[in-house]
């Protein structure tokens, strides 16, 4: 039995560590078809994470009509792991593609995000449109500070998505 259980998990942790931990889905980077359509970016290509910790983040407007949520999520950790993480949503009157020059609206931080679980950042349009962004750091057992952020898109004073601004 130990001749099977071993090779076995061999097979299972050297797959794992094959996975693309840094691929990003053309389709996640696409704009959407219609306004309405959630808006999803799964920013992993500028995370460089530690090996089998895998994290997203995305932006999107929420179930009540007039607020943006930002969404950072643990995706996978093959092994106990404390990942530290601070999400914040940025605001700006005009376009912006540079962070720097827009408004921080709120921060929200874990000190321990689970593989599986979510954090969200909330913030209400306060009846503007406006451009948004969400930007997140996190770090995993104490490392490095890594950080990734959305692409910036324009909501109505509802939080529908108008458009987002493509990175050049």
């Amino acid at each position: 039995m130990k001749h099977i259980v071993i090779p076995a998990l061999a097979l299972c942790l050297s797959t794992a560590a094959l996975a693309p931990i840094s691929a990003v889905s053309a389709a996640a980077a696409e704009i959407p078809e219609t306004l309405n359509q959630e808006y999803s970016v799964n920013a992993e290509n500028n995370i460089q994470p530690r090996l089998l910790t895998r994290m997203t983040i995305n932006m999107r407007p929420s179930e009540t009509p007039g607020f943006i949520e930002g969404v950072a999520k643990n995706t996978f950790t093959l092994f106990s792991s404390t990942v530290y993480v601070r999400l914040y949503l940025y605001t700006s009157y005009t376009p912006e593609t540079d962070r720097s020059k827009m408004q921080i609206e709120k921060m929200v931080m874990t000190p321990d995000l689970d593989q599986g679980q979510t954090l969200i950042v909330q913030a209400s349009t306060n009846g503007e449109k406006k451009y948004w962004r969400t930007f997140m750091q996190f770090s995993v057992n104490g490392g490095e500070m890594k950080s990734a952020e959305t692409e910036t898109a324009y909501y109505d004073a509802d939080g529908t998505l108008i458009y987002i601004i493509p990175e050049e």
